[in-house]
């Protein structure tokens, strides 16, 4: 509970009594000049003396000195409701004394026509969220934003509301104890005429002023707690809605990682399909070149095989005509042996040439140059495995060659021609 500045010194300034100046920002000044008040008693168990008939705002005199009629002081409704008066009454009884003691020792700072000076307390601090912006704000960050920024205009107004009901419960206990004070100067000057009746406004004024003391600290302490609950609150709405950020974020981060992961697939299949497309083109490249020099490498064997074939015939018909040739000389020679030995004549000679010729093709079957037919080719394939035979031996060779399509890549095919 904040305390309260007492000035002795009775006020010499020209306002009149009514006057009242308020100084902002930061601290409120208020002087208050003391004024007759009525000495009718109210009934203790009633609070209608704290509702005032007459509610007036605070003015600024627009002048000074005795031209200005006078005017109440402006008075602020407090209706309280001592709801716990019947349960405190008697644990208030036995507390009586403790409390006359600890006005008595207040009574030398109050007098007659007092100047009291209330130095308002620093506000409480506001709830501000430390919450850094980002560049590029989110839709969840814009909706965090504002409900923040709802957050703070309502705290703001609940603060001002509250501040203005302290005051307000202030200003009241102040009149109280100014009312107390001046009750007990009355008091000490009428003590011989009236002292138990005063001595019975004093408690009832002590305890309504303890009543006000209990309220207001449990309605600081009530608006303290509704204070830190929601900034309470709030910092647990803040932490969750910066936990769904996060959350929202490390999402988006493995969305992101999963679709570059993706791309990076699909451009690995891409390059792998762009790898095996040009391996293909490549060996049908080779095939083609190969299957072109297979093709001019048949007709050359063609050609020379052709060529060979008819240097082979000529050189048999050559034989056969000099086997003709020496055979008919021989005949020759022999008729004339014949006739110069023997004096056989020409069809004796030929008797004996065709028995002697008959005789040879007994000896050695018909006689004659037999030519042979060069027959047909065929083509027979040989399977290799690569691993005793490298495909670069055979191109250096010059021999025809192919993979294996059923175990390729393991196997080879040559081709080798055979004359049957």
């Amino acid at each position: 509970m904040p305390r309260y500045l007492l000035d002795d010194s009775e006020s010499e300034s020209e306002y009149s009594e009514t006057d009242e100046s308020y100084r902002s920002p930061g601290r409120h000044r208020i002087k208050r000049h003391s004024f007759s008040r009525s000495r009718r008693r109210i009934s203790p168990d009633s609070n209608s003396y704290l509702s005032p008939n007459v509610i007036s705002t605070v003015r600024r005199s627009a002048s000074t000195g005795n031209r200005r009629r006078p005017r109440e002081d402006p008075m602020v409704i407090v209706d309280v409701h001592n709801d716990v008066r019947n349960r405190q009454e008697s644990r208030d009884r036995h507390d009586r004394h403790e409390r006359h003691d600890r006005h008595d020792r207040h009574d030398k700072f109050i007098e007659e026509d007092d100047e009291i000076e209330i130095i308002r307390p620093h506000r409480r601090l506001r709830a501000v969220s430390n919450v850094s912006a980002p560049r590029t704000p989110s839709p969840i960050q814009q909706q965090r934003d504002w409900e923040l920024l709802v957050d703070q205009r309502i705290l703001a107004k609940n603060d001002i509301r509250q501040d203005l009901e302290i005051a307000k419960q202030k200003q009241e206990i102040d009149r109280l104890e100014r009312q107390l004070g001046k009750s007990k100067e009355r008091h000490r000057e009428d003590r011989r005429e009236s002292h138990s009746r005063h001595r019975y406004d004093e408690v009832i004024y002590e305890d309504d002023l303890a009543d006000k003391l209990r309220k207001l600290e449990r309605l600081e302490k009530l608006k303290r707690n509704e204070e830190e609950q929601r900034l309470a609150d709030q910092r647990a709405k803040i932490k969750r809605l910066e936990e769904a950020e996060r959350r929202a974020a490390e999402e988006e981060e493995a969305k992101r990682l999963a679709h570059e992961a993706h791309l990076k697939e699909i451009e690995k299949r891409e390059a792998i399909k762009a790898e095996k497309e040009r391996i293909k083109k490549e060996l049908r490249d080779e095939e083609a070149r190969k299957a072109l020099e297979e093709e001019e490498r048949k007709k050359e064997m063609m050609k020379l095989e052709a060529q060979a074939i008819e240097k082979w015939k000529r050189n048999e018909e050559a034989k056969r005509m000099r086997e003709i040739e020496e055979k008919k000389k021989k005949d020759d020679e022999f008729r004339e042996r014949l006739k110069a030995d023997f004096g056989l004549t020409e069809e004796e000679i030929e008797k004996r040439l065709k028995k002697k010729d008959e005789d040879e093709k007994k000896k050695h079957g018909e006689s004659g140059l037999v030519i042979l037919d060069p027959g047909r080719e065929k083509t027979t394939y040989i399977k290799v495995h690569k691993k005793y035979l490298l495909p670069q031996t055979l191109e250096a060779y010059r021999l025809p060659w192919d993979w294996d399509n059923v175990s390729f890549p393991s196997f080879l095919l040559l081709y080798i021609l055979i004359q049957l």
